[in-house]
This record gives C-alpha cells, sequence and structure tokens, in this order.
C-alpha cells in the first residue's frame, strides 16, 4: 500500500458522519518520522469541523502532536498569504515609468541651476528606488515560490524550510513600505518639478502634463498616506524606528498572528488528543 492510500485508510479512523476529508499533500518531517495533515470539512459548506495529524507508520505521541500541528497549521498560513500576493508582483508603475525618464533626459542636459538639479535628482532617485524595489520584491516572491516547489517535489518541509518561509511575510511588508514611504517623503520634489515643468518644453522633451500633474502632493497625498495606513495597521511605527526595527516589528506580529491560529484551533485536534 503506497504511502497516500495508507494515511487516507488511517485518517477515516477519525471522520464524523459525512464530513470530506481533505489530506495535504506535504507531510512535516522532524528530522525522524512525517506526519500528515488531514483536515475534516463538512461536505456541504466546506468549513473545517476537525484535523488529524497522521503519521505513516500508525504512531502519532500526546507529546509531540502540538509541536507537529503548530508546524503543519503555520505553514499552510504561510503558503497561503505568499500566494495570496501573486497580483502584488503584477503591479504597474507605467506614470512612474514615464515621469522617471523625462527627469533622466533633461538631467542628462546642462540647462539646470544648482537647486533644481539637486530636486530634480532625488525627483528622479525615488522613483529609480521605487522600480528597483518592485524587483526585489518580485525576486523574493520567486525564491519563496521556489522553496514551496521544492517542497512539493520532495513532499515534506522541516522546521527549518517553515523558518525561512515565515520571514518572507514581513520583508515583503517591509519592501512595500519602503516604495510608500519614500514617495510620500519625498512628495514634495514632484510639486518642485511640475511647478518648474518648463524645464521640459527648454530641453524639448515632449511631456504629458497629465501624467506630471499626477505625481503633486495634492492629487497622490491621500492615496498614499491611506496606502500606508492600511499596510501599517497593525504596527506601531514611531519617528525612532529604521527599517529593521520596522521589520522586526511586523515579524512579532506575524508570529504572534500564527501562534493565535493555532491556540484557536488546537482544541479541533481530534487525533492525538493532547487534553
Amino acid at each position: 500500500m503506497d504511502m497516500y492510500n495508507r494515511v487516507n485508510k488511517l485518517s477515516k479512523n477519525y471522520k464524523k458522519g459525512l464530513e470530506k476529508i481533505k489530506i495535504n499533500p506535504c507531510a512535516f518531517c522532524n528530522g525522524e518520522e512525517t506526519f500528515y495533515y488531514v483536515l475534516y470539512k463538512n461536505i456541504l459548506i466546506g468549513n473545517v469541523k476537525g484535523y488529524a495529524l497522521i503519521n505513516p507508520n500508525g504512531h502519532t505521541s500526546k507529546d509531540e502532536a502540538k509541536n507537529v500541528f503548530t508546524a503543519h497549521m503555520m505553514f499552510a498560513v504561510t503558503v497561503n498569504n505568499i500566494k495570496n500576493l501573486s497580483e502584488r508582483t503584477q503591479v504597474e508603475l507605467n506614470s512612474h515609468s514615464t515621469v522617471k525618464n523625462y527627469l533622466n533626459k533633461v538631467l542628462s542636459l546642462d540647462i539646470l541651476d544648482p537647486n533644481q538639479r539637486e530636486i530634480f535628482q532625488n525627483a528622479y532617485e525615488v522613483l529609480n528606488d521605487m522600480f528597483q524595489l518592485q524587483e526585489e520584491f518580485e525576486e523574493r516572491w520567486k525564491e519563496a515560490n521556489s522553496l514551496l516547489e521544492e517542497i512539493n517535489n520532495k513532499g515534506f518541509f522541516s522546521n527549518n524550510d517553515l523558518e525561512i518561509l515565515i520571514k518572507y511575510l514581513p520583508l515583503f511588508n517591509l519592501i512595500q513600505y519602503k516604495q510608500l514611504h519614500t514617495r510620500f517623503k519625498n512628495s514634495k520634489d514632484f510639486d518642485f518639478v511640475y511647478k518648474h515643468r518648463e524645464v521640459f518644453d527648454e530641453a524639448e522633451i515632449s511631456f504629458d502634463n497629465k501624467i506630471l500633474k499626477s505625481m503633486i502632493t495634492d492629487v497622490i497625498y491621500d492615496e498614499l498616506n491611506n496606502s500606508i495606513n492600511k499596510i501599517t495597521k497593525n504596527i506601531n511605527i514611531t519617528s525612532v524606528d529604521t527599517y529593521e526595527t520596522i521589520y522586526e516589528k511586523w515579524n512579532t506580529y506575524y508570529r504572534e498572528g500564527l501562534n493565535q491560529r493555532v491556540n484557536d484551533s488546537l482544541n479541533l485536534l481530534r487525533y492525538p488528543q493532547i487534553w
């Protein structure tokens, strides 16, 4: 009997009524044994009614059950959160790209006074940073999914795999925050660029006035502010925080949330019973 059929057969011992059984294809390996995560769902609604931890060898002790359940629950939630960020890798920065190109062209010409050059240069670097951060986000997301693919191929995950995956979530938040925060705190530079847009005419650079205007504080302030508030609503960022401390705050918040999910679900663990 192959492993899946063995787990499926054992999991039926803890099924109640007409429940639907779902077996997570990725087992957890603690270095010695593997344990599968079984969900018992309402056959009509699909909500989870219970869980079981199945070792194909037929034994799972009460002592190890909580650690195994914790690993499986945290893995399932983290994988789902990573997958839900796929749309964030498809962010379009078309207007930012256009303005970045305007700025790059005018900066290549000797037509700005020192003050203008400093502010135009800073505005350009702000946009350039946004693109670099977007590339970083996409690269880290690919890394996370590459690890998930490796886990799927081998059929199990370890504590080390889980720890690596968990660390990606606060990192994804931090990258998005950097993009928003950098743009927000330098918004006045784009007001200056818009006010002095005649330099584009002087440089014979064709530009779209509407796109330039869409970057000024009066237009973008509420959107940026709301986006920052939305992404930081669960942590308190102060004026003395660095990006490193902000990351740690998100890391703490995320891990606390995972532990809460585990504690809220333990009472649904049918096998092995740990109480």
